[in-house]
């Protein structure tokens, strides 16, 4: 009888990582500790590139790649296209993903929309209401504030790229 098998999906793991330049060459080098840093300078072509050891060896990266970190210590280079299509900045707001509180607030909208539903309960719905809106006012008011938040400093960044 064999295991059956069942999809599973990474979780997300925020880490560091740098591009490398000819400008973040010798910053690239000075993060890296005597142990990640195998070699690095300029090749035949006048590229410069960095050799990291990895968990798997020696690996070259050369301009346009990225360098990154892991939570573990770890370091292993990633070609530039790579990096673009399976990396995003964490810092920006990930568009799909519940904010803390969400999932509760939307289970609890369902329950109320099946007690209104009924008419025999119109009484036992409206203190739903009351008791829901009363519950989920912080979390409402944390998402308005956030939502204001990522609008202003979008004004604040256009406005500085209009100044230039």
């Amino acid at each position: 009888m064999s295991t059956p098998s069942v999809r599973y999906r990474k979780k997300p793991s925020p880490v560091e990582a740098r591009q490398l330049t000819d400008m973040s060459f010798r910053d690239l080098v000075n993060a890296l500790t005597v142990e990640q840093f195998a070699a690095g300078g300029e090749d035949s072509d006048g590229y410069m590139f960095i050799e990291v050891r990895t968990l798997e060896g020696v690996v070259r990266a050369k301009e346009g790649d990225w360098i990154v970190w892991g939570n573990h210590g770890d370091v292993w280079p990633v070609r530039g296209d790579i990096f673009a299509e399976t990396y995003e900045d964490a810092s920006l707001p990930v568009d799909g993903q519940a904010y803390d509180g969400e999932l509760a607030m939307l289970r609890s909208l369902v329950r109320t929309l099946r007690a209104v539903s009924r008419d025999d309960r119109a009484d036992v719905a409206q203190r739903e209401v009351r008791r829901l809106l009363y519950e989920h006012a912080a979390d409402e008011r944390d998402a308005y504030r956030r939502e204001m938040s990522s609008t202003a400093e979008g004004d604040t960044a256009r406005k500085a790229g209009e100044g230039q």
